[in-house]
């Protein structure tokens, strides 16, 4: 038993250290990818993006990156459950 939940512990370790949140805006022409901490891993800004101006491209950007940060948190909160859940059951 303590073996399996050591398992279940590395298992959602490792898949929080690989989760990334992504987020897009402007259509699709801009996205990004954040990691569990929030750090920026990825930044993709499609040439059309740039057609909009430095300050719609920057709210963009900011718009992305808070969807990507969203989808991050979602993602590690669900995994932490579903260990705190797997940890109540035992």
């Amino acid at each position: 038993m303590i073996e399996e939940q050591t398992t279940r512990m590395e298992e959602v370790g490792q898949s929080l250290a690989e989760a990334r949140g992504r987020g897009e805006s402007a259509g699709g022409h801009v996205s990004v990818e954040v990691l569990a901490s929030g750090a920026l891993a990825a930044l993709r800004i499609d040439p059309r993006a740039l057609r909009l101006g430095s300050e719609a491209l920057a709210e963009a950007i900011l718009e992305a990156s808070g969807e990507a940060t969203r989808d991050a948190a979602e993602q590690t909160g669900a995994l932490l459950n579903s260990l705190l859940e797997d940890s109540f059951r035992s």
